[in-house]
C-alpha cells in the first residue's frame, strides 16, 4: 500500500486530479488547509494564500507519467486545473464531491468524508458504528473474548468469492477467521450476485465493517474531566500519539488540555513532551510516584489529561503492575489506549493484547500505517477481544497524519491489499 500526498489551492481542485489520475484506485485519508508556517499547525505569521493537502493511498501506481514523481515524493502541480474539467476514468458528480470534502478542525464548514472506502464500494455506513456517546459504558466482562472454533473451509467458491478469500489472506487474517467470514459472504449472497464482482466487493465491506468497533471521540462533555493514558510496548509510537491528540484538541477543538510524562526511562521523550506543553501554554507535569500523581491529576483542572507512559514488553510483570499502580491512583475519569504499531508480527499480537488486558485497556490507537502489511490481524483480534479503535496515524507529522478510526476506512485498507 503506497501512502502520498497531494497539494494545491483547492479541495475539489485536489479531487479531481486524484480521481483523474487514478480512478477509483485511490483511497482519500484525509484533507486539510495547510498553513504558512506557524507553530503546530497554529497559523502564526501566515502569510501565504490558503493552500490545501489531501492525503491518499494506492494499491499500486498505474499512472506512468507521474508513477515515478509520486514515487520520489513530488507533489503534483495542479493550480492550472479549472474547476469545470471533466473527470475521466470516473463518474462522479458535484454533489458527491461535495460529500468527500473533509471536516475543517478548525470550524470553517467542511464536511467529513465517508473516509475512503465507501466511496470505493458505494455502501452505506455500517449499522454497527458505536454513538459517539457508547464510550462512557465499558463492553461487558462477559463479551470480552469472542472464541471462534475451527471452521471448514469452502470448497468449489465462485472466482469472485475466491478472489476476496484470497485478498483477506493477503490481509493477514487468520485461516479460522476466514473461513467463518467466508462462510457468511456466500450465504449472504444471491446465485445472481455473486457472480458480479462490484456486488460480491459491497457485501464484503458490509460485512467486514460488522467485525470493527471504532470510538474516536475522547473528549468528555462540557464541564466534566477525563484522563487518557497512552500505554503500549516501546516503539509503539506513544509519545508523537499523545502529541497529535494534543495539538488536534487544543488548537481544533479549543479544549484545555495537560500533558502528564511517567517515563521516567527515556529523558528525551519527557522533553519533548515539555517542550509542546509550552508551546501550547498547556500545565505540563512528571510526578515521580503514584502518590505525586494522585495529587497533581486531584488539582488538575483541565477537561482533558493526556498521559505518557514506559513502554513495556509484555512479558514485563513488574513494569505492568507499576503501570497498573499508577493508572489506580489516578483521581479523573481514565480511559487506557493500547497504542500498537501496524508493522508488529500478527504471531506478537495475542500475546500483547493478552498481557495488557491484565492490567485493563479500553481502546487501541493503530500507529504506523504506512509501514504495516498487517491491518487484518489487528482487525480480526480487536474483535475477538471487543475492542474499539480509536486514533490511526500514518507518520511522522503534528498535528497531521492521524485519523479518526472508521469503519469503513479500516475495511477498505484490508481489502485493497494487492
Amino acid at each position: 500500500m503506497k501512502y502520498q500526498k497531494i497539494r494545491g489551492p483547492s479541495l475539489k481542485k485536489l479531487e479531481l486530479e486524484i480521481r483523474s489520475l487514478y480512478g477509483k484506485d485511490a483511497i482519500v485519508l484525509s484533507t486539510r488547509e495547510v498553513p504558512d508556517e506557524g507553530w503546530l499547525g497554529s497559523k502564526i505569521f501566515s502569510r501565504k494564500p490558503k493552500e490545501y493537502e489531501m492525503d491518499f493511498m494506492l494499491p499500486e501506481i498505474r499512472d506512468r507519467k507521474r508513477g515515478e514523481n509520486l514515487k520520489a515524493g513530488v507533489l503534483p502541480e495542479i493550480a492550472a486545473v479549472p474547476d469545470t474539467l471533466m473527470r475521466p476514468g470516473f463518474d462522479v458528480t458535484d454533489e458527491e464531491i461535495k460529500a468527500l470534502m473533509e471536516k475543517d478542525f478548525s470550524g470553517e464548514g467542511r464536511t467529513q468524508p465517508p473516509a475512503g472506502p465507501d466511496e470505493l464500494f458505494h455502501t452505506e455506513k455500517s449499522q454497527h458504528t458505536l454513538e459517539r456517546g457508547l464510550d462512557r459504558q465499558p463492553f461487558p466482562a462477559s463479551t470480552r473474548r469472542v472464541e471462534r472454533g475451527p471452521q471448514p473451509a469452502l470448497t468449489g467458491l465462485e472466482p469472485n468469492l475466491r478472489a476476496i478469500e484470497s485478498r483477506l489472506g493477503q490481509a493477514h487474517f487468520g485461516p479460522d477467521f476466514v473461513a467463518s467470514f467466508m462462510n457468511e459472504l456466500d450465504l449472504s449472497l444471491s446465485r445472481l450476485d455473486v457472480r458480479e464482482i462490484r456486488k460480491v466487493e459491497e457485501r464484503t465491506l458490509e460485512r467486514l465493517k460488522n467485525h470493527i468497533r471504532t470510538v474516536p471521540e475522547i473528549a468528555p462533555v462540557s464541564g466534566e474531566c477525563r484522563a487518557v493514558m497512552f500505554i503500549g510496548p516501546t516503539g509503539s509510537g506513544k509519545t508523537t500519539t499523545l502529541v497529535k491528540v494534543a495539538a488536534r484538541y487544543h488548537f481544533f477543538k479549543r479544549r484545555e488540555v495537560s500533558l502528564y510524562s511517567l517515563d521516567h526511562v527515556r529523558l528525551a521523550a519527557t522533553e519533548q513532551l515539555k517542550t509542546y506543553a509550552a508551546i501550547m501554554e498547556a500545565p505540563f507535569f512528571a510526578p515521580l510516584d503514584e502518590e505525586e500523581f494522585k495529587l497533581q491529576t486531584e488539582k488538575d483542572g483541565a477537561e482533558l489529561l493526556l498521559i505518557d507512559t514506559p513502554g513495556v514488553g509484555f512479558q514485563d510483570l513488574e513494569k505492568m503492575e507499576r503501570l497498573a499502580s499508577f493508572a489506580q491512583s489516578c483521581q479523573v475519569r481514565l480511559e487506557k489506549h493500547l497504542v500498537l504499531a501496524a508493522n508488529t508480527s500478527p504471531y506478537l499480537l495475542e500475546r500483547l493484547l493478552l498481557a495488557y488486558e491484565q492490567i485493563g485497556f479500553d481502546k487501541i490507537v493503530l500507529t504506523k500505517l504506512d509501514e504495516g502489511d498487517f491491518i487484518g490481524a489487528f482487525i480480526e483480534l480487536a474483535d475477538k477481544f471487543s475492542k474499539p479503535f480509536s486514533f490511526l496515524t500514518n507518520g511522522q507529522d503534528v498535528p497531521g497524519a492521524i485519523l479518526e478510526a472508521e469503519p469503513a476506512l479500516l475495511a477498505g485498507m484490508a481489502l485493497k491489499r494487492p
